[in-house]
């Protein structure tokens, strides 16, 4: 809450985007009730798997943001952050 209390009705709102803990409850907001539920079409350029499915090149993927969101698997609660390498693309996360 202290971080709020910096705000002023002047303050450049490139300053309150830096605001950590602001950045993280509006992410995590995001997170749990995202605005789109699909993300944008990707055509796999490369043979892949998920989750035991071979998925060939000229595939298209379009995979849903809150059903990700929503669902837990014991991989999500890994120790350590997991790095995908294989799909293109960013994480907000």
């Amino acid at each position: 809450m202290s971080e709020l209390s910096t705000i002023t009705a002047d303050t450049d709102p490139t300053e309150i985007a830096k605001l950590p803990y602001l950045s993280a409850v509006c992410s995590e907001t995001l997170r749990i009730c995202p605005i789109v539920l699909f993300t944008f079409g990707r055509i796999l350029k490369q043979p892949m798997q998920i989750m035991g499915y071979d998925l060939q090149p000229g595939i298209m993927l379009s995979p849903c943001i809150y059903r990700l969101a929503h669902h837990r698997t014991a991989i999500m609660f890994a120790a350590q952050p997991i790095a995908i390498t294989s799909v293109p693309g960013t994480r907000a996360c």
